[in-house]
């Protein structure tokens, strides 16, 4: 990887690290950044895939629905979405108009503009289950090379890390889980670190920095998309909301206790 690569790679997480921060969705972040950060990728789209269909789930920068009788999806049979899932690796076409494997995708490129496309595997799905894939179009003909695949597979990967936090946490809070007021914050303390110690010291830091994300990284020697991850794994296990302030102001003051010999 060049040093170029790495930060854009720095750069895509911090500008999804600052939309979580500031409660953005996450889906317009993640499609907003690929199309601002990394051209020529000048729309992009969020699939999910649910048995034979692939569905829209959200775009950017891209131009209204070709059908308008199948405006949000269509068969996966029809779309690269079923080889990206299958083999795990980016799809990518140079000149889509001119692949006559893909004949959806080639009408549309030739009514809306585009030429390239990419289609990127994410390990994340959306609330019904759907496996989701990212969609990049170019608006001209760009010959993808093997690094740039790699680069998008890698900006992929943090997209779907944020993505999947995302629904975590919305799962968390949609279970209506509050143990640090049910249990009290030294014994909820106790409880994660006898599970899983590396969580609690989490916890811990981010609730003694005041919830201050690049802070509360900084000193456990993370990247903050690592430092989300384990707050959205806080959330979904043990219900520990960390964006609830009177959550951190009890966990700031405790420690957990050491378990009986």
């Amino acid at each position: 990887m060049t040093t170029m690569d790495a930060g854009l790679i720095a750069r895509f997480a911090s500008r999804l690290d600052g939309a979580a921060e500031a409660g953005e969705p996450m889906a317009p972040a993640v499609l907003g950044s690929f199309c601002a950060l990394v051209p020529p990728w000048s729309a992009s789209g969020l699939l999910g895939v649910e048995g034979g269909l692939v569905h829209l789930l959200a775009q950017h920068g891209a131009g209204g629905p070709l059908f308008e009788g199948l405006p949000t999806r269509w068969p996966l049979a029809a779309s690269p979405a079923r080889h990206v899932l299958d083999s795990g690796e980016p799809f990518l076409c140079a000149d889509m108009q001119a692949d006559a494997a893909f004949p959806l995708y080639r009408i549309d490129a030739g009514v809306q503009g585009y030429r390239a496309v990419a289609v990127l595997p994410t390990q994340a799905r959306d609330a019904a289950g759907r496996r989701l894939v990212i969609s990049l179009h170019a608006p001209r003909t760009h010959a993808v090379a093997a690094a740039e695949a790699a680069l998008l597979a890698a900006l992929a990967r943090i997209a779907g890390a944020m993505l999947a936090a995302e629904r975590r946490l919305e799962a968390a809070r949609g279970a209506g889980r509050e143990p640090a007021a049910e249990e009290g914050a030294t014994a909820l303390l106790t409880r994660i670190a006898a599970a899983e110690p590396v969580l609690a010291e989490t916890a811990l830091v981010f609730a003694r920095t005041g919830g201050r994300y690049q802070a509360s990284a900084d000193r456990l020697g993370l990247h903050v998309s690592t430092l989300r991850y384990r707050i959205g794994r806080l959330a979904e296990r043990f219900g520990l909301d960390l964006a609830d302030e009177a959550t951190r102001n009890a966990l700031a003051v405790t420690s957990p206790r050491r378990p009986a010999r």
